[in-house]
């Protein structure tokens, strides 16, 4: 047995639309996948960076009335930046909320972003 790679994560949603739109809107990711015709009741949302499906995001709705411990609580998730800097500036004047702004470590640029649910997430220009 052997794992060879991470194909999805899931972020648990108020609203998988709102948070499509969100992160669309304000990340400039696309939309991979979006079937609600395979599991009643179901919606299979995945989103990505542009370009990039490699590790995809499931928009996750709902499912038990327990599941809303859920939103706002995923660990920190580490996107890459090829201009930490200058994203930051974009996703600030889109609304983003930076929680920390870029600064120099040992392996590069770090800064921390959060989506509309409070969902950390490192931006790392790596050096």
């Amino acid at each position: 047995m052997a794992i060879n790679s991470i194909s999805h994560i899931s972020v648990y949603t108020k609203d998988q639309q709102q948070a499509l739109d969100w992160y669309r809107d304000k990340l400039g990711f696309e939309l991979c996948d979006d079937y609600s015709d395979v599991v009643p009741g179901f919606r299979w949302l995945t989103i990505a960076p542009a370009g990039n499906k490699s590790v995809q995001i499931v928009l996750m709705s709902l499912m038990k009335s327990d599941d809303e411990q859920y939103i706002g609580s995923n660990p920190m998730c580490i996107l890459s930046s090829s201009d930490c800097r200058a994203d930051c500036d974009e996703f600030e004047s889109r609304g983003v909320a930076i929680v920390d702004p870029p600064m120099e470590m040992p392996w590069g640029i770090l800064a921390i972003i959060c989506d509309l649910y409070n969902n950390p997430y490192n931006l790392v220009q790596f050096s």
